[in-house]
């Protein structure tokens, strides 16, 4: 059965320009675990962490990173496993293989559910 993530900002869905894909899941899963302080990152022990002037979190996520966290049991120690998760604080991540830059912000829920 497939998980189904979405991500709300303001009451509307966010719409990812090329897709979603397995950077979106780990970002949303890195920013539940260490926003809530629950899960498997609530450190952000896997990756180097980089705060910029407005104290957000600028983080890169890997191939590697991607592999290790779209996986179940991780999601599942996270709050995203009730369903959804509204973040507190922003984050931003870049995906290592492309480019692409992922801003999360406070108040974006963040919703994986399976149907």
């Amino acid at each position: 059965m497939p998980l189904d993530t979405q991500i709300k900002r303001n009451g509307k869905l966010l719409a990812m320009p090329e897709g979603w894909g397995g950077f979106h899941v780990a970002a949303m899963v890195f920013a539940a675990s260490m926003d809530s302080g629950e899960g498997p990152f609530p450190d952000n022990s896997l990756m180097g962490i980089y705060k910029t002037d407005d104290h957000s979190a600028r983080l890169g996520v890997s191939q590697r990173d991607v592999w290790s966290l779209v996986d179940y049991s991780a999601i599942g120690r996270t709050p995203l496993n009730m369903g959804s998760y509204t973040l507190k604080a922003d984050y931003t991540f870049v995906d290592n293989m492309d480019g692409e830059v992922l801003d999360l912000k406070a108040g974006d829920v963040l919703m994986a559910y399976r149907r």
